[in-house]
């Protein structure tokens, strides 16, 4: 191996080495190379520190904890043994063995295995912390309650011990609890998307819908890539009976992630809601296309298809779910051999837990076509605000990341780091669920709306009316009218 040139190297490397211990300062490369992401060349630093002394334990776990970043598990904990070997008091060690552990499912080894690191250090929240998180996955969860308020009482910081605390009181119907605990999680961490999905989770079990909704649409600004937020908001539209904003919340899941087979069967329960069977088969057969296993999508499609009177294809998508789950219903076969189809229906439906009776479409419950807005009202029913990742561009400008704050079919207001000009060309770069590739789509800055809270500004774009350009922007807003 070629020698390294420590000439080279940033000023203080040569400063370091010149101290008189090769070992240690080959050691603080590796750990600059760690904490830099460069993988390989912490393995190959860490090789040459452990062949001038191959009992350097910190080496040995340096190289566990990168094997862990690259996915390579069992040479991480390889080496983690190693580690902990020579060096029984490494914490880091004890810790990356916990996580190994619990990752491959082994927790009463990580319980163990974090009881053996609490008699090295007794005062570290992180061992509490992990011993409370292997606990909650036994369902021990009183026991884990206790690890969880230790981890608090040496450190009261610790945002993801009030957010674990908050999931036990879930777990045992303590409601009231569980939202100040998760209240507490947010007072340390305010940006914390996963906290604010939890708080809009108890509020959506208190029926408080708009209050769900406001937590949602939170988590939403903080990650627009989160696909499960748009999901859970649209689920508060429809208990709202706003069914236009739970469309567009479920095509931001599929904006997000084309292939969300529960967005599309969630899609189809809406369509089916509004009359839209067409639509409805539709999006239950791509639920089902992406997630063969979706069961619920086909006893969804398998109603739709009764209630149209198609037994036939109904009738299979019941069998085949009693088949998927390991089920039979003999009443439901004798009545097909007699030819009774829809008793035959009634039967598979009853095994399966459902509702024995069929609910036809409500026809009469649509929504608005284009053009039946009037006067000023118009232009405010066309934008709807929702949360969706973008990239922009201008001219031969990298493209940068971006998200909208609210769309219309003609234009979109963007919130984003950089600073744009009124009347400049953008490109807005869309990650469709209609379509395969990215598309670009070009628009003019036409307003700079203002400077957030917390320092991204906001620009008002109108999209080009161009055939080629226009049209996968204004297909996001099909398959409902009123945007």
């Amino acid at each position: 191996m070629k020698e390294v040139d420590y000439h080279d190297w940033p000023e203080w490397v040569p400063r370091v080495h010149q101290l008189g211990h090769r070992v240690h300062a080959l050691w603080l490369v590796a750990k600059n190379y760690f904490a830099n992401g460069q993988h390989e060349n912490t393995l190959s630093q860490c090789e040459k520190v452990l062949t001038l002394n191959p009992g350097f334990a910190p080496a040995h776990l340096l190289i566990g904890w990168t094997y862990y970043n690259l996915g390579r598990s069992s040479e991480a904990m390889e080496k983690c043994r190693a580690a902990l070997r020579l060096d029984g008091k490494l914490t880091d060690a004890h810790f990356l063995k916990i996580l190994l552990q619990s990752e491959q499912g082994k927790l009463e080894e990580a319980v163990d295995s974090c009881r053996g690191a609490l008699k090295v250090d007794p005062k570290n929240p992180l061992i509490h912390f992990a011993l409370g998180e292997a606990l909650y996955g036994l369902e021990r969860y009183d026991e884990a309650e206790i690890s969880f308020r230790g981890s608090l009482k040496l450190n009261r910081q610790l945002a993801a011990s009030h957010h674990m605390l908050a999931s036990i009181c879930v777990k045992q119907g303590r409601v009231k609890e569980a939202i100040e605990e998760v209240k507490s999680a947010l007072h340390l961490n305010p940006l914390s998307p996963r906290a604010r999905m939890l708080l809009g989770d108890l509020y959506f079990k208190q029926n408080d819908f708009s209050a769900a909704l406001a937590e949602y649409r939170e988590a939403t600004s903080i990650n627009p890539r989160m696909a499960d937020a748009h999901l859970k908001a649209s689920e508060a539209y429809e208990q709202m009976g706003q069914y236009a904003l739970a469309i567009l919340e479920l095509r931001a899941v599929l904006f997000v992630d084309s292939k969300h087979a529960d967005a599309h069967r969630r899609l189809g329960g809406i369509y089916l809601k509004l009359g839209r069977t067409d639509l409805a088969a539709l999006q239950y057969e791509m639920a089902l296309e992406f997630k063969p296993e979706l069961t619920s999508a086909r006893t969804d499609l398998g109603d739709l298809l009764a209630a149209q009177g198609r037994f036939r294809r109904a009738i299979g998508c019941f069998q085949e779910t009693l088949r998927q789950r390991g089920m039979s219903c003999p009443a439901g076969e004798k009545y097909l051999e007699k030819g009774e189809k829809l008793r035959a229906i009634i039967e598979f439906r009853t095994s399966l837990g459902l509702d024995p009776s069929l609910v036809l479409a409500d026809s009469e419950n649509v929504l608005p076509y284009p053009g039946s807005y009037k006067g000023k009202d118009r232009r405010a029913n066309r934008r709807y605000g929702v949360r969706l990742p973008l990239e922009l561009g201008g001219g031969k400008e990298p493209l940068f990341q971006a998200e909208t704050v609210d769309i219309s079919r003609e234009g979109l207001l963007v919130e984003c780091s950089r600073e744009l000009e009124t009347g400049s060309e953008v490109t807005v770069l869309l990650r469709h669920p209609d379509y395969d590739d990215e598309v670009p789509i070009t628009g003019t800055v036409v307003r700079v709306a203002r400077k957030t809270s917390h320092g991204d500004n906001q620009f008002g774009i109108h999209l080009s009316s161009a055939e080629d350009s226009s049209v996968p922007w204004r297909s996001f807003f099909t398959d409902f009218g009123g945007i």
